[in-house]
């Protein structure tokens, strides 16, 4: 019995097919692939979800992961939310680092955080996501307060790409060098 169904589901899969001597079967459903063609160089950039809200990332000096994630000098990354934007549907990722940059105060009001990029003088250049990594694209400088300072930019600006599920990864750039490279003391 399970001879005779084998030979009839074979027998329904050929007789589909419709092939001709020497024709090779393609199934329609798939994309057919040129093994000798070049793979294509970029990706798509992916647009992220429309947020419920946006979030920026400040810091809580000596919290020791009390808060948020701890980071150097036994601070913590806390998420603070900001207002999302009117208009036209923004770059939300380009957006929510804008929003990070544009506060220009050391205290973040009464809430105790801190900004370490107070002082910078950074633009954003260029925010998107491809195949689940924040890419981030910087220029100007950073006005750094101690060695601390260092740690705290890194996770002010990763956390808040962060915060978008199709998010994975962050690569930033400032100047078009890595970050851990501008942002070496050496």
């Amino acid at each position: 019995m399970k001879r005779v169904c084998w030979i009839g589901l074979l027998c329904l899969l050929l007789a589909g097919c419709n092939l001709s001597a020497g024709a090779t079967a393609v199934p329609t459903s798939l994309p057919v692939v040129n093994p000798t063609a070049a793979p294509s160089a970029t990706l798509p950039e992916i647009e992220p979800t429309v947020p419920a809200s946006l979030t920026i990332s400040l810091i809580a000096l000596d919290d020791k992961g009390v808060s948020g994630p701890q980071i150097g000098c036994d601070d913590s990354v806390v998420s603070v939310q900001t207002d999302l934007p009117t208009g036209p549907k923004p770059n939300y990722l380009k957006y929510a680092l804008e929003k990070l940059l544009s506060i220009k105060d050391r205290d973040f009001g009464q809430s105790g955080l801190v900004n370490a990029l107070y002082q910078s003088t950074l633009t954003v250049d260029d925010a998107k996501i491809v195949d689940g990594k924040a890419v981030i694209h910087l220029s100007g400088d950073f006005m750094l307060n101690g060695t601390c300072d260092i740690p705290r930019v890194e996770a002010q600006l990763e956390y808040t790409a962060r915060q978008f599920a199709e998010v994975n990864s962050v690569e930033i750039f400032v100047n078009d060098k890595p970050i851990k490279e501008a942002l070496s003391l050496k």
